[in-house]
């Protein structure tokens, strides 16, 4: 038999303290968390809002970008009609016959 150096009453009174404490602890660091994450995801959301707004084009700008825009499927169309133009007047072309066919 080993001798108690400590008795029950104490012992349980210890423990339970013990746990109490890190209870508390616990609360404190996930506080914490919640705390720092709320504080990270306004921060990146208000960051994100700041520069949607600050690189927004004026109105000048808008229109030379729907310019620039039309200009380009414009030319894309008339690329497609000379590619179609000249597709036609090579199948208009008639074939010479040749001796050896290759």
């Amino acid at each position: 038999m080993q001798p108690n150096l400590i008795d029950k009453q104490r012992k349980y009174m210890l423990k339970a303290s013990l746990n109490e404490m890190h209870t508390e602890k616990m609360v404190n660091y996930m506080n914490f968390f919640n705390i720092a994450v709320f504080v990270l995801f306004f921060t990146a959301a208000g960051l994100y809002l700041f520069f949607k707004k600050k690189h927004k084009l004026t109105d000048q700008e808008k229109k030379a970008k729907a310019f620039k825009e039309k200009q380009y499927i414009l030319s894309r169309i008339r690329g497609i009609q000379d590619d179609e133009f000249e597709k036609q007047r090579l199948e208009g072309l008639h074939e010479f016959s040749t001796i050896n066919k290759y």
